[in-house]
Protein backbone atom coordinates (compact mmCIF):
# COMPACT_ATOMS: atom_id res chain seq x y z
CA UNK A 1 0.00 0.00 0.00
CA UNK A 2 2.61 2.24 0.57
CA UNK A 3 4.37 1.71 -2.50
CA UNK A 4 1.38 2.65 -4.79
CA UNK A 5 0.66 5.53 -2.17
CA UNK A 6 4.29 6.68 -3.38
CA UNK A 7 3.55 6.30 -7.16
CA UNK A 8 0.26 8.59 -6.71
CA UNK A 9 3.28 11.06 -5.13
CA UNK A 10 4.92 10.73 -7.49
CA UNK A 11 2.72 10.98 -10.99
CA UNK A 12 1.38 13.99 -8.87
CA UNK A 13 4.50 16.01 -8.56
CA UNK A 14 5.53 15.03 -12.21
CA UNK A 15 2.18 16.26 -13.61
CA UNK A 16 2.66 19.56 -11.64
CA UNK A 17 5.94 19.57 -13.46
CA UNK A 18 4.65 19.15 -16.72
CA UNK A 19 1.80 22.03 -16.42
CA UNK A 20 4.41 24.41 -14.90
CA UNK A 21 6.66 24.35 -17.76
CA UNK A 22 4.07 25.59 -20.26
CA UNK A 23 2.54 28.55 -20.19
CA UNK A 24 -1.14 29.08 -21.62
CA UNK A 25 -3.23 32.00 -23.44
CA UNK A 26 -6.56 32.17 -23.90
CA UNK A 27 -7.30 33.75 -27.71
CA UNK A 28 -9.84 36.42 -27.49
CA UNK A 29 -11.81 34.18 -30.11
CA UNK A 30 -12.32 31.53 -31.43
CA UNK A 31 -10.24 30.27 -34.39
CA UNK A 32 -12.93 29.76 -37.27
CA UNK A 33 -13.80 34.01 -36.09
CA UNK A 34 -9.93 34.64 -36.58
CA UNK A 35 -9.87 37.23 -39.86
CA UNK A 36 -6.91 38.24 -41.86
CA UNK A 37 -3.93 38.58 -38.95
CA UNK A 38 -4.87 38.81 -35.53
CA UNK A 39 -3.46 39.94 -32.01
CA UNK A 40 -3.83 36.63 -29.97
CA UNK A 41 -2.29 38.54 -26.84
CA UNK A 42 0.77 38.40 -25.16
CA UNK A 43 2.61 35.76 -22.46
CA UNK A 44 5.36 36.93 -20.81
CA UNK A 45 8.22 34.05 -20.91
CA UNK A 46 10.78 33.84 -18.81
CA UNK A 47 14.51 34.70 -20.31
CA UNK A 48 12.85 36.46 -23.36
CA UNK A 49 10.31 38.89 -21.73
CA UNK A 50 6.58 39.53 -23.36
CA UNK A 51 6.06 37.37 -26.14
CA UNK A 52 3.42 38.37 -28.89
CA UNK A 53 1.49 35.86 -30.37
CA UNK A 54 0.11 37.19 -34.11
CA UNK A 55 -2.63 34.55 -35.66
CA UNK A 56 -2.90 34.24 -39.81
CA UNK A 57 -5.57 32.20 -41.43
CA UNK A 58 -6.19 31.19 -44.58
CA UNK A 59 -8.99 29.22 -45.06
CA UNK A 60 -9.31 26.53 -42.51
CA UNK A 61 -5.75 26.77 -42.12
CA UNK A 62 -4.27 29.00 -39.03
CA UNK A 63 -0.52 29.78 -39.07
CA UNK A 64 0.75 32.02 -35.44
CA UNK A 65 3.91 33.22 -34.96
CA UNK A 66 5.76 33.96 -31.70
CA UNK A 67 7.53 37.40 -31.87
CA UNK A 68 9.91 38.33 -29.49
CA UNK A 69 10.08 41.42 -27.97
CA UNK A 70 12.01 43.33 -30.76
CA UNK A 71 9.93 41.68 -33.21
CA UNK A 72 12.21 38.40 -34.03
CA UNK A 73 10.24 35.58 -35.08
CA UNK A 74 10.87 33.26 -32.22
CA UNK A 75 8.32 30.32 -32.71
CA UNK A 76 5.56 29.10 -35.51
CA UNK A 77 2.94 26.88 -35.63
CA UNK A 78 0.56 25.67 -38.03
CA UNK A 79 -2.71 24.33 -36.91
CA UNK A 80 -6.47 23.92 -38.75
CA UNK A 81 -9.56 25.23 -37.71
CA UNK A 82 -11.59 22.87 -35.34
CA UNK A 83 -8.98 22.01 -32.58
CA UNK A 84 -9.37 23.73 -29.00
CA UNK A 85 -5.89 24.46 -28.38
CA UNK A 86 -2.90 24.46 -30.19
CA UNK A 87 0.70 24.38 -29.04
CA UNK A 88 3.80 26.48 -29.56
CA UNK A 89 7.11 26.13 -28.95
CA UNK A 90 9.44 29.23 -28.40
CA UNK A 91 13.07 29.74 -28.51
CA UNK A 92 14.22 30.72 -25.22
CA UNK A 93 17.78 31.46 -24.10
CA UNK A 94 16.89 27.84 -21.80
CA UNK A 95 15.94 25.97 -24.24
CA UNK A 96 12.60 25.66 -26.07
CA UNK A 97 9.35 26.76 -24.16
CA UNK A 98 5.72 25.08 -24.97
CA UNK A 99 3.44 27.80 -25.00
CA UNK A 100 -0.66 26.46 -25.06
CA UNK A 101 -3.35 28.98 -26.93
CA UNK A 102 -6.96 28.02 -25.58
CA UNK A 103 -9.25 28.86 -28.02
CA UNK A 104 -12.57 30.06 -27.10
Amino acid sequence: MKLLRGIVVALLLVSLAWAADGLVIKAVMPADQTQGTSDLGSLNVEGVGTVTLMAQRTGTRIVIQALAPDGKVIGQAESVIGPKETLIYVTTPGGLKKLTILWR
